[in-house]
């Protein structure tokens, strides 16, 4: 100890080698002008550790009588006691002993063996003190929405449930259950989900429904509500966003707030659902982006159907070209489906996509091979446009089999398939159609006994000339045989009998 550690004066014997304590006290304390000596200081601090130990807190007061400052830790420190008591709060959960002090429980003054602590407080008790009254708690707990189970000691509202796991009871799996609940509760919240109250007072009602919670979400501008409203709000965007094949929704979350993207910020995770609906969209975009016009935030609205759609579809020359919706004959997907089926007759006699625009007056090819991606993208909205697109595709690999060039080819009379000459029989190499090769192209028998030839792009089925069900042909010879044992020619629909003969 150097010598200005000793200083004359002492306030309780009066010795001349006495400690200073303003010279001991650190950067953030400030100390006194008041001095002891060493055995007078050690004294004073061992009377005053017990106090110490009930609040938990190493603070020990000026000797002198009517000062409000405290000893600097660096002279209470100086004794055994106080370090031990020191070393205890720092790392420890129980009481330490003291000497000539009993370990005596602060709520029901028994001398206990042991006292545990509460570190979230600093409030100590007994095993049985402790468990004496946690099953009302945990009611309380359940029915007032707190984060913890509260420790209850003088009103104190901290939570205590890591204390209650040092012990056996029969209440404690009901206890880690609770707090686990209420963790996973919290566990999906944002830095701007609070629970505006110590952790085990009751958690704070919702505003926008009135029924308590764990916490509230708060907007940027001020408003609040509890976890189930603002899930049924993002519901109701993300319904908005499908009805209107939006990316992100335009209209305020609440009331007046003018915060429309609010939760971008402060609740990410409850957005999930409109950022997966959102990726979806890009992706079906890009789908139809060399036949779509461009479009912002909401669904254009079809000029045909005036019905909100994903994109306006028209052929690639107006996208290229840069025109509107307005300049461009522009509809949508199930628009130019519907208006491709009503020329499907036509489809099959001539062999090719439609060719007719949507737009009365409109003279455009569309058969061409630049609106070919727009007929293959309408046929996602008509079974029968696929089956025709589907043939038109397989009839261009078989145009262009090097095996068999354009004048060894011969059209299919009943789809718009094709066969290869060469041989006493042609078969088509879509529907299996067949027929003799007379060196004559066949007759398209589309006219052929009304509803007994029904035409549709990529199936042939006829009704059976007895009990008039349909009968698909997939394959093989002219023969059929119905379910009601009636044998007919797939090509005349006479009885096969007479057929043969």
């Amino acid at each position: 100890m150097s010598d200005m550690s000793f200083k004359p004066g002492c306030v309780v014997c009066h010795s001349e080698e006495a400690f200073l304590f303003e010279i001991f006290s650190g950067t953030f304390h400030s100390a006194c002008r008041h001095a002891a000596c060493q055995s007078c200081l050690e004294n004073w601090v061992v009377s005053c550790l017990p106090h110490c130990r009930s609040v938990w807190q190493l603070r020990v007061p000026c000797l002198f009588e009517g000062c409000s400052r405290y000893i600097p830790q660096a002279l209470v420190r100086l004794s055994s006691h106080a370090r031990v008591l020191a070393d205890a709060i720092d790392t420890g959960n129980t009481w330490p002993s003291l000497p000539n002090v009993d370990m005596v429980c602060p709520r029901c003054q028994k001398v206990k063996d042991q006292v545990y602590v509460n570190k979230s407080c600093g409030d100590g008790a007994c095993e049985e003190c402790w468990l004496s009254d946690l099953e009302p708690k945990l009611k309380w707990c359940e029915a007032n929405y707190t984060l913890d189970v509260p420790c209850g000691y003088r009103g104190c509202p901290e939570g205590c449930s890591d204390v209650l796991m040092r012990f056996e009871s029969s209440l404690l799996p009901q206890v880690t259950h609770y707090v686990e609940k209420v963790k996973a509760e919290l566990a999906g919240f944002s830095t701007r989900w609070v629970h505006d109250a110590p952790p085990c007072a009751p958690g704070p009602v919702c505003p926008v429904c009135q029924c308590m919670t764990y916490a509230l979400l708060y907007c940027l501008c001020g408003h609040a509500a509890c976890k189930q409203c603002w899930e049924a709000s993002v519901e109701a965007q993300l319904h908005w966003c499908k009805e209107n094949f939006a990316f992100a929704p335009e209209e305020p979350w609440h009331g007046n707030c003018t915060c429309a993207w609010t939760l971008h910020f402060v609740g990410p995770e409850l957005l999930s659902p409109i950022h997966l609906y959102a990726q979806e969209l890009q992706n079906q975009l890009r789908l139809v982006q060399q036949c779509s016009i461009p479009r912002g935030n909401k669904g254009p609205k079809c000029p045909i159907c005036s019905e909100v759609s994903l994109a306006l579809l028209c052929g690639a020359e107006d996208v290229a070209e840069g025109h509107s919706s307005h300049a461009a004959h522009a509809a949508c997907e199930r628009c130019w489906a519907r208006w491709a089926e009503e020329q499907l007759q036509e489809c099959f006699l001539y062999k090719r996509a439609p060719a007719r625009c949507l737009w009365p007056a409109c003279c455009a090819d569309m058969a061409s091979d630049a609106s070919d991606s727009l007929w293959q993208l309408s046929q996602r909205s008509s079974s029968k446009l696929k089956g025709l697109m589907d043939g038109l595709r397989r009839r261009k690999r078989l145009q262009n089999n090097p095996l068999y060039s354009a004048e060894f080819q011969v059209e299919c009379p009943q789809c718009v398939g094709l066969g290869y000459i060469g041989f006493d029989t042609v078969m088509c190499f879509l529907c299996e159609y067949q027929w003799e090769d007379t060196g004559q192209p066949p007759e398209i028998c589309l006219a052929l006994e009304g509803d007994e030839l029904q035409l549709c792009p990529g199936l042939r089925v006829r009704k059976c000339p007895k009990c008039r069900e349909y009968i698909e042909k997939n394959g093989g010879c002219d023969h059929m045989t119905c379910r009601c044992r009636h044998q007919f020619s797939w090509t005349t629909l006479k009885p096969w009998g007479v057929v043969t003969q």
